[in-house]
């Protein structure tokens, strides 16, 4: 779709320039359309990509309790408790 929509808007921008004619809103259209359409599917795929990572067990606090053999622990208390 990118593709597509880039290929499209060269097209109609040489044309434009050649002619001296201003682009109509439906060329700008029909260019812009398909290259935010590429756009946000690309950006999609990333997200589901980074979403179907799995578990991700380098931020856990309690990761040692992950290993066999091993039991959670509770986290320290930093001093932030609210009375």
């Amino acid at each position: 779709l990118m593709g597509w929509g880039a290929l499209w808007s060269a097209a109609a921008w040489i044309k434009s320039a050649a002619t001296s004619v201003p682009a109509t809103a439906g060329t700008v259209v029909l260019g812009l359309l398909p290259l935010l359409l590429g756009f946000a599917c690309m950006l999609q795929a990333l997200v589901m990509d980074v979403a179907d990572q799995g578990p991700c067990i380098s931020f856990d606090y309690d990761d040692e309790a992950l290993l066999p053999g091993k039991r959670a622990r509770a986290p320290e208390d930093n001093g932030n408790t609210v009375s």
